[in-house]
């Protein structure tokens, strides 16, 4: 018997898909029969997916202690958590540069929250034209909270400041220019936290970030919340610049 498009039948499946436009639904066919009209797919409707990675097939021949370390060390370049701004547009670059923290690098006691919790020093090239002013943020992606961790946001530093001594970001704020904001981090408190990630959990990476931004004032004020100043620097950061340490408690009771 010969198949045929049965538009009526894709027709009644249209409600109960709601939103889901035809285009993406199966082809539809009718299979002529003495009393029915059944419905098949005309061909399967195949979809990527992504197998966990300890349930492919072992390789024949090899060890399943070697299958083991090869999955484990995928499994933790998949599980890495990208980067603030894996996903924003391009922008120009601005050289950040530190005494305190080295790029790669492992923080220092002095930037732990249980330690020294002081914010570090920090400066920067000079922004392009239109520069109105700066924003320093340092973020944690790889907290297991599901949306990182804001350690430290100051924005509508002045554009003829390049650097902030360390300390600004703490205690009396001493060396924080006349005007600039800073809002609360994830600890609930103004300014900045440092490092504090479970025991066990592996090395997490704190990215301290300078933005260039396109105006004097970006626009939110002293009790906007971190994600709420990162939404307006995505949209007007003319550059950018950063710097990643690492940092890890020693430990097997991660969480």
């Amino acid at each position: 018997m010969e198949p045929e498009e049965c538009t009526r039948g894709r027709a009644s499946l249209l409600p109960a898909l709601g939103d889901v436009p035809s285009t993406r639904l199966p082809r539809l066919v009718r299979v002529k029969a003495a009393h029915s009209c059944t419905i098949l797919p005309s061909a399967p409707a195949f979809r990527r997916i992504r197998v966990p990675l300890g349930t492919r097939p072992r390789s024949p021949g090899r060890h399943p202690v070697a299958d083991m370390k090869e999955t484990e060390k995928l499994s933790d370049q998949v599980q890495r958590r990208p980067l603030p701004h894996d996903f924003h547009p391009r922008v120009g670059e601005l050289t950040m540069s530190s005494t305190d923290v080295s790029d790669g690098g492992t923080l220092p006691d002095a930037q732990v929250y249980a330690k020294g919790n002081s914010s570090p020093q920090i400066s920067w090239s000079a922004g392009p034209e239109g520069t109105g002013s700066y924003a320093v943020t340092c973020y944690d992606p790889d907290a297991p909270t599901g949306s990182g961790f804001w350690h430290w946001t100051v924005f509508d530093i002045p554009a003829d400041v390049t650097e902030l001594p360390a300390g600004a970001g703490t205690g009396g704020f001493e060396g924080l220019p006349a005007g600039a904001v800073q809002v609360r981090n994830d600890y609930g408190g103004r300014g900045f936290g440092g490092a504090a990630p479970p025991e066990g959990d592996g090395p997490h990476r704190y990215v301290f970030t300078v933005y260039a931004v396109d105006r004097a004032k970006l626009g939110p004020d002293e009790h906007a919340t971190p994600a709420l100043v990162g939404f307006h620097l995505r949209f007007h950061s003319l550059a950018r610049g950063q710097l990643t340490a690492h940092y890890e408690e020693q430990g097997t009771t991660g969480s």
